[in-house]
């Protein structure tokens, strides 16, 4: 447990990820805002960046 708490995690979940003494994995999270459609500058631009940020995420595997 020690050695994988050193070592990051990079999955297709967790890029930036980092397991806890408590066995959670603290990874980035992204909240985001549909556009309106006047704000769009494109057909697929849809989405805004609100705000980014560590969370902790799972069960305890202790």
């Amino acid at each position: 447990m020690s050695k994988m708490r050193e070592l990051p995690i990079n999955d297709f979940i967790a890029t930036t990820g980092k397991l806890r003494i408590d066995g959670r994995v603290m990874r980035e999270m992204y909240l985001f805002q549909v556009k309106e459609p006047k704000e769009s500058k494109s057909e697929w631009e849809l989405y805004k960046l609100v705000a980014s940020g560590v969370s902790a995420c799972g069960r305890s595997i202790l």
